[in-house]
């Protein structure tokens, strides 16, 4: 929401100190619903009165720590259009929020998954987060199907997308990110990245390899990205990236839920780090008894969540690569993804991949599910923290 000339003096009360200030009828304002070159335009909590109030600079282009990301992380809008009216900053934000719009590492020709992060941030726009009064805290979501508001009070930032300077190979991802993440934990910030194809999971988690705590990795998929031809896949793909984890002295241990489908031989592998929940058997229960499992054989494990989104059923969320009939509903998905959060702590990272930017039309309708995972991800990190005294931030 950008600067509006018009003159609005006859429709907003003018004060210095809107916190101040009460109406009948209303408890007085509490988001910043527009912001202009010189003013805010704030409501109450019911949208129901407005004022106009004088912008105040914070001194958000000062904060020092954002100018870690200036050169590599770009983008003229931001998710859910929170930093129209959010004066967030990098170094007090709860979830930062990154886009890897990467696709070398899909095997389908002409893929749209490098585009997702930019569709998926543009039609978030008809769904706006407010700022509190204090530009930092959001108004966050309301979930009709469950009644309630996800993510309030949190503080969000979008960094961007991952330039192209940056989108040579996965080891530059791997670089980048690791610089994120030596920021981010000891801020207690989590990271959530939208992708991009799957492959980048395998740089994400490789980033975090410095950490001496291992790593567990859980992976919503309908795939189990294990391989397709065991004498060819020294490149790392989206179709093998978890095979090329499984080497890594990082893992202790892989979770996948949701697969489904038929598989050739080649693709099946026999590991004593990965555990598998078919899709017809995925159930926050069944979900719960693996996580209690591989908490107990590994105490000092941090989750990396990874959700690849043709886990759910083309029927609700078509816009995927590689579609499989069967998949989990959107309603599930959430459930488990709170089994997830509620039952295996901490949860320092998570990636959404693997969507795709088709038609506008498509688009238009597609992405609710999509939505749906992101904002109740936000909700869940901003209320399970990375709790550091589980987590050793030294080098080996």
């Amino acid at each position: 929401m950008n600067s509006s000339n018009g003159d609005c003096t006859d429709r907003f009360h003018v004060f210095d100190e809107p916190r101040l200030l009460g109406r009948k009828g209303t408890t007085g304002p509490c988001y910043i619903v527009e912001k202009h070159n010189d003013h805010v335009i704030l409501t109450d909590k019911h949208f129901s009165h407005f004022w106009k109030a004088p912008l105040k600079d914070e001194g958000r282009n000062n904060d020092p720590a954002r100018a870690i990301w200036e050169t590599a992380l770009s983008s003229t809008e931001s998710f859910f259009d929170c930093m129209a009216t959010c004066n967030h900053s990098i170094s007090t934000a709860q979830t930062v929020i990154y886009g890897i719009p990467f696709a070398k590492g899909s095997l389908k020709p002409s893929t749209g998954v490098g585009l997702f992060p930019k569709a998926f941030r543009s039609y978030s726009q008809d769904y706006p987060v407010y700022a509190h009064l204090d530009g930092q805290q959001s108004s966050g979501l309301y979930d009709t199907s469950q009644q309630r508001v996800l993510f309030e009070g949190s503080r969000i930032f979008d960094a961007g997308d991952l330039s192209s300077k940056y989108l040579g190979t996965l080891n530059d991802i791997e670089a980048i990110f690791q610089q994120v993440f030596e920021w981010s934990l000891p801020q207690r910030a989590s990271s959530l990245v939208i992708g991009g194809d799957h492959s980048i999971t395998y740089a994400l988690v490789k980033a975090l390899s410095y950490l001496r705590s291992p790593i567990f990795l859980i992976q919503l998929d309908a795939h189990s990205d294990c391989g397709l031809n065991k004498f060819n896949d020294q490149s790392i793909t989206h179709a093998n990236f978890v095979d090329h984890l499984l080497r890594a002295d990082c893992i202790c241990a892989v979770l996948q839920i949701g697969l489904r489908g038929f598989q050739s031989l080649c693709r099946m592998v026999t590991n004593d780090k990965i555990f598998q929940i078919p899709g017809n058997n995925a159930t926050p229960f069944s979900v719960r008894l693996a996580l209690e499992r591989i908490k107990k054989a590994f105490p000092d494990a941090v989750g990396y969540l990874s959700i690849d989104l043709d886990c759910i059923d083309p029927s609700q969320f078509p816009l995927v690569d590689y579609p499989s009939p069967g998949g989990l509903e959107v309603r599930s998905v959430l459930e488990i993804l709170n089994t997830i959060f509620q039952f295996y702590k901490p949860i320092i990272a998570v990636d959404i991949v693997e969507g795709s930017s088709q038609t506008l039309e498509q688009t238009k309708y597609g992405y609710q599910a999509a939505l749906a995972i992101l904002a109740h991800c936000l909700d869940s990190l901003a209320k399970h923290k990375p709790n550091l005294n589980r987590i050793s931030l030294e080098y080996e």
